[in-house]
């Protein structure tokens, strides 16, 4: 099921406008940006978008500190980030920091990608369990799931026992 579901997401996500992304993103960062947790926190991890993803990277003209996460075996490390960071395309085709310094244990919030997210805050992500190993061993940290309002469900997604449900959901 969760396999149908993940093609399905991502084809529909895929198949959005340019404009329609553009003009989606920017409610979302606005919605982000007035956002207590958002408003509160010092050190964020963000995600460098693929697929069409929200992108979150202008969120970077904000006074605060932003880390992305570098995979590492089957676990995610969030490393410092700024524009002016070597980026390298990983195995899975994502550019990741070309550092080791794991900084994650800073981290007060993460924005987490995904297909789909349902009413009961949880996401679907493409499968491989990165963010909800993450999740689960730092608990501490808050998390906001964002998504295109296409990408909602309002009924809910299955789920297993390795499912972390996130804190905030954020579309347009």
């Amino acid at each position: 099921m969760k396999t149908q579901l993940r093609e399905y997401y991502l084809n529909l996500r895929l198949a959005l406008t340019d404009d329609y992304i553009l003009q989606a993103t920017n409610h979302i960062l606005h919605q982000i940006r007035q956002h207590p947790l958002y408003q509160q926190a010092k050190h964020i991890g963000l995600y460098y978008p693929i697929k069409k993803e929200v992108n979150l990277l202008n969120l970077m003209t904000d006074n605060k500190k932003f880390y992305l996460p570098k995979v590492s075996g089957l676990d995610l490390v969030y490393l410092p980030y700024s524009p002016s960071t070597n980026l390298v395309l990983s195995s899975l085709q994502i550019h990741e920091p070309d550092a080791n310094q794991d900084q994650s244990d800073v981290l007060d919030l993460i924005f987490a990608p995904a297909l789909s997210a349902d009413i009961n805050k949880h996401r679907l992500g493409y499968g491989k369990g990165f963010f909800d190993r993450f999740m689960s061993k730092h608990r501490h940290i808050k998390v906001i799931a964002v998504v295109f309002r296409e990408q909602m469900r309002l009924e809910p997604l299955p789920v297993s026992q390795d499912d972390v449900q996130v804190d905030e959901i954020i579309s347009n």
